[in-house]
């Protein structure tokens, strides 16, 4: 026989599936760091201040999802819901995206992709790092080949981007001597995890923020 979630093949009468409860568990764990990182409470709230203002941010979410076409059925864990001071997270998602986070302040959605750990999505987007267009203002940049690299890439990207590698590198050159510098326009969803590597290191500081809420 094999297991009705994670398809692993059993010993007949061996369920609850091992597998499946060590994946449980890991996810539990990886929801509790996320929840003590980022001060989050967890779970559908059921005080009436919370509840208005996760209702409003579920009826963004759900138009935000209908501007984009999506006609299926919308349900998610209850219990996978989290909340920050600034905003919610919604835990819909299916293969290629990750979730929502919709700001308390004006129900912008932040439609997260699935390139990352959902740790590192909650990061970038408290630095202003969303998975769309982002204007971001470099303040500090090292001259390490890991960073030049970084900011090359973030030179070449997007619509204003310097496609041509030497004409790139005559930019980044000229960043570094006019600091800060501001890069209009760029798709940096992919660059998250090098930035906060970047940043964890001490070589690389910046503001950001989509160009569209």
């Amino acid at each position: 026989m094999r297991c009705p979630d994670s398809n692993c093949a059993l010993e007949i009468g061996s369920l609850p599936c091992l597998y499946c409860e060590e994946r449980l568990k890991r996810a539990e764990s990886e929801m509790e760091k996320l929840v003590t990182e980022f001060s989050l409470i967890r779970g559908f709230p059921n005080e009436p201040e919370r509840r208005h203002s996760f209702d409003a941010a579920d009826s963004a979410f759900r138009r935000h999802l209908g501007s984009a076409g999506f006609e299926g059925e919308v349900s998610y864990k209850q219990d996978a819901v989290m909340e920050s001071a600034l905003w919610w997270y919604i835990p819909f998602y299916w293969i290629g995206c990750a979730g929502f986070i919709v700001e308390k302040a004006d129900g912008a959605v932040n439609w997260l992709g699935s390139a990352h750990p959902l740790r590192l999505c909650f990061w970038a987007h408290n630095r202003g790092l969303w998975a769309r267009t982002t204007d971001i203002t470099i303040h500090l940049m090292s001259k390490t080949p890991e960073t030049r690299e970084l900011v090359l890439e973030l030179v070449r990207v997007g619509p204003k981007g310097i496609f041509d590698r030497e004409l790139a590198e005559l930019e980044v050159d000229r960043l570094y001597s006019n600091l800060p510098a501001q890069l209009n326009r760029k798709d940096i969803w992919l660059f998250i995890d090098r930035i906060e590597s970047r940043v964890a290191k001490g070589e690389f500081e910046f503001t950001a923020e989509p160009c569209h809420r």
